[in-house]
């Protein structure tokens, strides 16, 4: 009596199997990640522009509403900016991880996950900035409008809170991991360690220029990496998954 084994309905890919994506998504999460960080420097750019070309000052307040009002168009195109480059770092971080997770697996998960989070709340942050626009356009003035603002800057503030730990800490560690991983470039740490501490100096001074700066050379940093995945053979990119 013979007997017949069931067809097997699993849809995982036969060893040795072509993988006719694989060098596609190698390419485009490669390019992504520094092109992340390139989007939010254009983001700072115009804001800086934006910034030095009114008399009114980004306060969180009546400054930013007449901010808005007075530089709609920098306004939106920098925050359309960020949030591309928000979006960009969730492709991104697939890139960064074949580099990084062999040399240092634990850190390299923890970097880049407290990374991408980051910015996925910096996400959320820019599309309510929206809002500023069309409180400015419609002439919105007035202590209660003031004070909607203020509780809506106060119920955001968990996306605050953990954009701020991404942005810093997780650009930090994402520096340490690219620095302990051997092979990689001394230089693709340092550039994206000094990101920080220019916007540490652009804080204390009170100018954007410095984040603009630091901003460059996180790209340069990240280039770095991003070229080393796209110079991984697609077996290694496959086994790295």
């Amino acid at each position: 009596m013979s007997v017949t084994s069931p067809v097997s309905q699993t849809t995982e890919p036969l060893p040795g199997a072509a993988d006719p994506t694989a060098g596609f998504r190698r390419w485009v999460t490669s390019v992504a990640l520094p092109a992340s960080i390139a989007a939010q420097l254009v983001c700072n750019v115009l804001y800086s522009i934006a910034t030095a070309g009114s008399t009114y000052a980004d306060d969180g307040g009546a400054g930013t509403l007449a901010l808005a009002g007075q530089q709609t168009g920098l306004w939106l195109a920098a925050n359309w900016f960020a949030i591309l480059g928000s979006l960009l770092i969730i492709p991104g971080a697939v890139a960064a991880l074949r580099v990084l997770r062999p040399a240092r697996p634990r850190l390299a998960l923890i970097a880049v996950t407290v990374w991408t989070a980051g910015y996925v709340c910096y996400l959320g942050i820019n599309a309510a900035s929206f809002y500023s626009v069309g409180l400015a356009q419609a002439g919105a003035t007035g202590d209660d409008v003031l004070a909607a603002w203020a509780t809506g800057d106060a119920l955001r503030l968990p996306l605050n809170v953990l954009f701020l730990i991404g942005n810093m800490l997780g650009t930090i560690l994402l520096g340490i991991t690219a620095l302990l991983t051997k092979g990689l470039p001394t230089f693709a740490g340092i550039a994206i360690l000094v990101w920080f501490v220019f916007h540490i100096v652009g804080l204390v001074v009170g100018s954007e220029w410095f984040e603009v700066a630091g901003g460059a050379l996180e790209v340069a940093g990240l280039s770095v990496i991003a070229s080393r995945a796209l110079n991984l053979p697609l077996a290694q990119w496959r086994a790295r998954g």
